[in-house]
């Protein structure tokens, strides 16, 4: 392996680390959200929990309460799991929308794609990762699942993501303050092969992380 792909493996793998450490928070103290616009979900009409937003999702069963603790984490009520993944998958493309869209192409080797013209580099770690062929593999994984609880869960996510990302190229939702100069139509609809690719591609950095917890101990 060429010392320029170890530098961006070590790159990566510390955003990776970063970023899924802090995934689901935001600065927002309190943000009930609701599935269904005059619907109130499992927990009902609260004087302790105040409406502060609400929110239609398609493809929900029921209504969904969610509650955003002090720290920002959201806490989700549903009548079905596949509600609760759904809306999960919303709220996580919501709060955490460039690192989901840079972990995937990451994985499939498509980060030039976007960032080419700042760092032409980035060209070689695209090919890396297409001679790895983590996509490939989540690919085949995701074919060999059989039609079931599991498989649906994953649909549900990657639905909740690629609704919040179909809002945000058609800018009924706006990125982050501060964030400029990115395509908006590069956040293309989201699949459970792409959950399964960045899941892989923890699974893989962690493979190399054995030297730095080594010295981070000592």
């Amino acid at each position: 392996r060429s010392p320029f792909f170890r530098s961006r493996l070590s790159v990566v793998a510390l955003a990776c680390v970063t970023a899924w450490a802090t995934l689901g928070c935001t600065g927002d103290p309190l943000t009930p959200v609701k599935g269904a616009p005059e619907a109130f979900g499992p927990l009902g009409d609260r004087a302790d929990l105040p409406v502060t937003d609400r929110l239609t999702i398609e493809g929900l069963e029921g209504p969904v309460d969610v509650v955003r603790d002090t720290f920002g984490r959201p806490h989700i009520y549903a009548t079905t799991l596949n509600d609760a993944m759904r809306v999960e998958g919303y709220l996580v493309a919501k709060d955490r929308t460039l690192q989901l869209d840079f972990f995937r192409r990451i994985a499939e080797g498509r980060l030039a794609e976007v960032l080419a013209g700042v760092d032409p580099s980035l060209i070689d770690l695209d090919i890396a990762y297409r001679h790895i062929g983590l996509e490939r593999v989540a690919k085949k994984q995701y074919e060999a699942m059989p039609e079931g609880e599991s498989k649906a869960l994953l649909d549900a996510y990657a639905d909740g993501i690629t609704q919040l990302f179909r809002k945000i190229r058609s800018k009924e939702v706006r990125l982050p303050d501060g964030i400029f100069a990115i395509d908006l139509e590069g956040f293309t609809d989201w699949t459970a092969v792409d959950s399964l690719a960045v899941a892989r591609l923890q699974q893989h950095l962690l493979s190399y992380s054995g030297d730095e917890e080594i010295t981070a101990q000592s």
